[in-house]
């Protein structure tokens, strides 16, 4: 069981320090008759520009940078796949610019992976006219208008030279009834479709380098509109229409509850052979219950805006009498705490409360290795 607890200011009298920390605990995920259950049967995932390794956290560079941190030190960490919003890129420097520049990698100096999301979640934020045939909308930078449909996106992923392309999807916020999902399940359908269409008339469509187009599942917290999209999408990847399945709309205002509810009734649908991409996803715990359901890419902002906040992430292990790791974490507010004689800590607190851009970039890059740790223990199990 995994609880989620207030933030509480606890004193350390012993070692002199004074902690500000949310803390939850993780169920054991070592249970080997629960793991054999449920893990994926596909450990690595083969893209044009590398093989990343299953299951893996990709970090949000949504814009083509990860704040403060670079490249080189991503690598080093062990990462090797990013994620890159094509709206954002799609409207400022633009596909000309970029196509010009050599494509995606060649602009951002990125030589791993790259999941291009089709920004499809920053655009229905936006108010935008939403029809059958794709969504006007526009832009938050100079107020021009544009025209979306799941042609352009797809073009957009082959211009950037995407490794796994998303689709335009319709997602819904959390609190939408059911008719709005269900409206959303069916557009969500008929765009994947249309983009599949467009992938097969590509002219690089025989060629290594075409993206993979992963399909995108609706459905919000109603459990049969969920099975309905899961099939559908299962079904085309069965047929080697698409090369990946995606959950998307779980991370959109949903209560935890809830979100864990979709987790556990979509699992059933899904293949092991498959690469399972959970969208949005990305408190440690969150990632433990949905690889023990299957999943193995998830993507999630949570470790480097919550570094730039001044809040890190530590792990910590401990072993019952039955010698099963229980997996802890902690969240550490660096600005608030005082750590007196803790070393590792001491310094980056320092940094924060002075407001030193290093304290930022040095706590992003202490979640990033947590996560990828993290990631790594998944794995052996």
């Amino acid at each position: 069981m995994s609880f989620c607890l207030p933030a509480n200011r606890l004193s350390d009298s012993d070692g002199g320090r004074e902690i500000c920390v949310l803390h939850f605990e993780i169920e054991a995920i070592s249970i080997k008759s629960n793991m054999k259950m449920l893990k994926s049967k596909v450990d690595q995932l083969r893209l044009i520009h590398g093989t990343v390794q299953l299951p893996c956290f990709i970090p949000c560079a949504t814009r083509g940078v990860l704040r403060g941190i670079s490249w080189d030190e991503l690598s080093k960490i062990g990462y090797n796949m990013i994620l890159v919003n094509a709206y954002y890129m799609y409207l400022f420097p633009g596909l000309e610019t970029i196509k010009k520049l050599g494509g995606l990698h060649q602009f951002i100096g990125w030589q791993g992976a790259i999941l291009c999301d089709s920004g499809g979640f920053q655009v229905f934020s936006l108010k935008p006219k939403i029809g059958d045939r794709g969504v006007r909308f526009k832009s938050h930078i100079d107020g021009s208008e544009h025209f979306f449909t799941p042609e352009l996106v797809w073009l957009s992923n082959e211009v950037l030279g995407a490794d796994i392309a998303m689709p335009l999807d319709d997602c819904p916020p959390g609190e939408a009834d059911k008719k709005r999902v269900e409206q959303a399940v069916n557009r969500t359908h008929n765009w994947l479709l249309r983009t599949i269409n467009a992938k097969e008339k590509s002219p690089a469509r025989k060629t290594e380098q075409i993206p993979k187009l992963f399909g995108i599942a609706q459905g919000g917290i109603y459990q049969d509109l969920r099975e309905k999209s899961v099939k559908f999408v299962v079904d085309l990847y069965k047929r080697k229409m698409i090369d990946g399945i995606a959950i998307g709309g779980v991370a959109v205002g949903e209560q935890k509850a809830n979100i864990r509810q979709v987790i556990r009734y979509v699992s059933k649908w899904l293949p092991k052979d498959a690469p399972k991409y959970l969208m949005g996803i990305g408190e440690p715990e969150d990632i433990i219950f949905a690889v023990r359901h299957g999943f193995n890419m998830f993507d999630c902002v949570l470790p480097t805006r919550m570094g730039r906040h001044g809040v890190a992430y530590q792990r910590q292990i401990s072993k019952s009498k039955l010698q099963i790791p229980n997996i802890k974490y902690e969240k550490l507010d660096l600005r608030k705490s005082k750590f007196k004689t803790d070393k590792k800590w001491g310094y980056l607190s320092y940094l924060l409360r002075i407001g030193d851009m290093q304290g930022a970039r040095l706590a992003s890059l202490e979640n990033l290795r947590v996560y990828y740790s993290l990631m790594q223990k998944l794995r052996k199990k």
